[in-house]
């Protein structure tokens, strides 16, 4: 999609399936060096400080997961770093990212992805941010807990009064 687009695409993260990577996307980036503007680069496997730092230089944080992840860690580093995310609606994409926090788009539709990055210009990095803070900051998780555990306890208690001659 990048490619289509005429953007670049930094890649950063672990081979973990190295025959994957050989047979297609090793390809790619070998032509793509012969190229005369060259639109990949793979970086590796990058460190917490590096990830942030790369992510708070992007225009957008690409979420192309294929797969129902119930939740997207990067989705919130990305977020975090005021980063907006162009994204497939899989998982937890849609609860997480919001209409002023970047783009979901149906999955593999390479048209409404393309079309994306032309849109995610409008998108405010202090709204990612600020969604960041609000949704999954630590305290925003432990205001979560609170109010769940909260909720358990007043079934419980509501059940035990019911119980009680």
């Amino acid at each position: 999609y990048c490619k289509a687009a005429g953007k670049r695409l930094i890649i950063a993260g672990p081979k973990s399936n190295e025959e994957y990577f050989d047979d297609y996307v090793a390809p790619l980036l070998e032509a793509d060096r012969n190229s005369d503007m060259p639109l990949f680069d793979y970086v590796g496997h990058l460190s917490k400080d590096q990830i942030n730092k790369q992510l708070s230089q992007v225009t957008a944080m690409l979420f192309t997961s294929t797969w129902n992840e119930p939740y997207g860690l990067t989705l919130a580093e990305s977020l975090a770093c005021g980063t907006p995310v162009i994204g497939f609606d899989v998982g937890a994409s849609a609860e997480i990212i919001t209409h002023q926090t970047g783009i979901i788009v149906p999955k593999k539709d390479k048209k409404a992805f393309i079309q994306a990055f032309v849109d995610i210009q409008h998108i405010s990095r202090a709204a990612c941010r600020a969604r960041a803070e609000q949704f999954c900051s630590v305290a925003a998780m432990v205001d979560g807990y609170l109010r769940l555990y909260e909720q358990a306890v007043a079934v419980d208690d509501s059940d035990s009064i019911q119980d009680t001659p």
